[in-house]
């Protein structure tokens, strides 16, 4: 039995291509529940509820993804638990090859292959590039193999795990996969790549989407931080590290690859000069004792 938990604010019309996608699994459909965590949506959900009268509906007022997938986790009936975003789609073998890497590997984790949709009709634009370059969302096995963390957008894992490691840490907005990774990993649970296993994911393609996207990621690394009780010494580094007044920054931003052009070249380098000054405005107010961002 695989319990797949999906948190969810508003983006309905994603969460339903979703379900759509989950509802196209080969793996045997009474060993599935989908249940679908409500995280606070201010869009109607109702029809998308009627429509899918087979998923588990639960809500959780407390504003983050990791305290909707542990309301998703308290509830999940399932030996094994399949996390996956409201905006991915899973690939229709998601759920046979996850579960087959899993028992036929060493592993009580396993994190799947993310790959981006591309536009239809167009090139990337610099903020889809900036999204590729960046967040390494789609270099899952790097994430795994190279760094020891893996993304909830396709996290399967042993129900008992969380017995015995715990939940998702409930203050974090974002990077709280690799808390609970890391957490995990370091109390002798095994986590391993299923290159098989795959899950698709949008490119975020406009300022807004990656303004919120950066600014979740500087201040759940801010409270992690803070939670560590680094030194200021360590604190400050981190903070200049993507600051403006790194130099690495200033080159990477004339640097971008892929980038052709004078006009795209100009929009990257003030997009990456800004997310820059936005980074470090947001770990100094999380570290001052500010929540961390929703987004």
């Amino acid at each position: 039995m695989v319990s797949v938990i999906i948190p969810f604010h508003d983006g309905l019309d994603d969460l339903r291509k979703c379900l759509r996608a989950l509802g196209e699994q080969t793996y045997p459909a009474d060993k599935v529940e989908i249940i679908a965590v409500d995280n606070g949506s201010a869009e109607d959900t109702g029809p998308v509820r009627a429509s899918h009268p087979g998923v588990r509906w639960l809500t959780e007022p407390r504003a983050g993804s990791y305290v909707a997938r542990n309301a998703g986790l308290l509830q999940a009936r399932g030996e094994i638990v399949a996390f996956t975003d409201a905006d991915c789609a899973p690939s229709p073998d998601w759920l046979r090859e996850a579960v087959a890497a899993l028992e036929g590997a060493p592993a009580t984790i396993v994190g799947g292959r993310i790959d981006y949709l591309n536009p239809p009709d167009r090139g990337l634009n610099v903020f889809e590039l900036f999204e590729e370059e960046f967040f390494l969302l789609a270099r899952q096995k790097e994430l795994i193999e190279r760094f020891g963390v893996a993304a909830t957008a396709n996290l399967v894992a042993y129900r008992a795990v969380f017995d015995r490691v715990g939940l998702f840490d409930p203050e974090l907005k974002s990077l709280g996969d690799g808390e609970w990774v890391k957490r995990a990993t370091g109390l002798g649970e095994v986590l391993r790549y299923a290159d098989a296993a795959v899950v698709r994911h949008p490119r975020r393609d406009t300022f807004r989407a990656v303004f919120r996207k950066m600014r979740r990621i500087a201040g759940g690394r801010a409270l992690l931080l803070r939670k560590d009780g680094e030194s200021p010494r360590r604190l400050a580094a981190d903070i200049y590290r993507y600051s403006v007044l790194n130099p690495r920054i200033q080159r990477y931003a004339l640097r971008f690859p892929g980038i052709r052009g004078a006009g795209p070249r100009f929009r990257m380098f003030f997009l990456i000069e800004f997310l820059s000054l936005a980074n470090s405005f947001e770990k100094i107010r999380v570290l001052l004792g500010a929540p961390s961002y929703r987004g």
